[in-house]
């Protein structure tokens, strides 16, 4: 703050002058520069209030936008709503053939399911080998496996595997050895 009667500069918050030792009055100039002060930081309180919120709202509305995503991505429902009457017969519900190896998927609505492996393998001297698992709900309930020795015949083998484990979701595991002539078939009994 400056002196009016010497001029000296001294610190803002002085109450006398260090020069002279006068009284230091507030001018009308330095109160407009603490007011601009305050309003300044008033300015600045509400650019940091305004852009806190901005980010809230934002990250906000992409989580409920992620959520939409997800509940979009869950129309994996089958509506089946025939109604069985007479005799149950079996139905093909799937054929898996090269290069279908893997977990396959499926829904049995009966209450019996039967997979039917066959192949048959190259003239390559290597041993061949189908394996099959079949899964209700991940948890295994059954294996089948056909295999040929180097040696053996070159025979189409054919081998069933079946259940009674009910209406549900269920999965074949298919593991193929050298094998390039095999198909599996899912039936369902209803």
């Amino acid at each position: 703050m400056k002196c009016i009667k010497c001029g000296h500069e001294n610190d803002s918050d002085a109450k006398y002058c260090e020069k002279c030792g006068s009284t230091l009055t507030i001018t009308e100039s330095a109160k407009q520069d603490n007011e601009g002060m305050k309003t300044s930081t008033k300015l600045l309180i509400l650019v940091v209030v305004v852009l806190v919120a901005g980010l809230g709202l934002t990250s906000g509305m992409l989580l409920q936008m992620n959520k939409g995503v997800v509940a979009a991505n869950n129309t994996n429902t089958v509506n089946q709503s025939e109604t069985v009457t007479g005799q149950a017969t079996w139905h093909q519900v799937a054929t898996y053939t090269e290069p279908d190896e893997g977990v396959m998927n499926f829904i049995i609505q009966g209450q019996k399911c039967k997979v039917v492996m066959t192949a048959t393998p190259p003239m390559d001297y290597q041993q061949n080998i189908l394996g099959v698992d079949l899964l209700k709900d991940n948890s295994a309930l059954t294996t089948g496996l056909i295999s040929w020795e180097p040696t053996e015949a070159l025979t189409t083998k054919e081998k069933t595997i079946e259940t009674s484990a009910g209406p549900g979701n269920y999965q074949v595991n298919i593991a193929v050895t050298d094998l390039q002539d095999w198909q599996v078939t899912v039936y369902d009994y209803y």
